[in-house]
């Protein structure tokens, strides 16, 4: 990850819908949740992040199964990735967050947007 110093975070984890959730936050201001694609991991948006977090408050979740955030059921599907993040959002109490997302992560925030 080549993040400068000053934005490197070692980040959290909180127990959303039976899953250990790894994330990351950077900067300050409105919530934007980061959705990375499938195999990958939230360190994809490091290029994006300093930038953004100029202005945003910045969260990269690590999505089920990927990275640093387990997947205890084995179940995958992008209405079960969705429901995850929107239960993420809650969990953070985050108001009205924008979110961002790319391959599995933008059809993770489609499903969300549905329910």
């Amino acid at each position: 990850m080549n993040l400068p110093k000053l934005l490197i975070n070692q980040g959290a984890c909180v127990q959303v819908n039976g899953l250990h959730t790894y994330y990351e936050t950077y900067g300050e201001g409105i919530p934007v949740i980061l959705l990375h694609g499938g195999l990958e991991t939230c360190h994809k948006w490091a290029p994006a992040i300093p930038l953004l977090s100029k202005n945003y408050k910045v969260f990269t979740p690590d999505t089920r199964g990927h990275g640093r955030t387990d997947n205890p059921s084995g179940k995958f599907s992008y209405a079960l990735m969705a429901e995850d993040i929107a239960l993420f959002i809650d969990s953070l109490d985050l108001q009205d967050p924008v979110v961002v997302g790319y391959n599995n992560g933008g059809q993770s925030a489609l499903h969300m947007a549905m329910i």
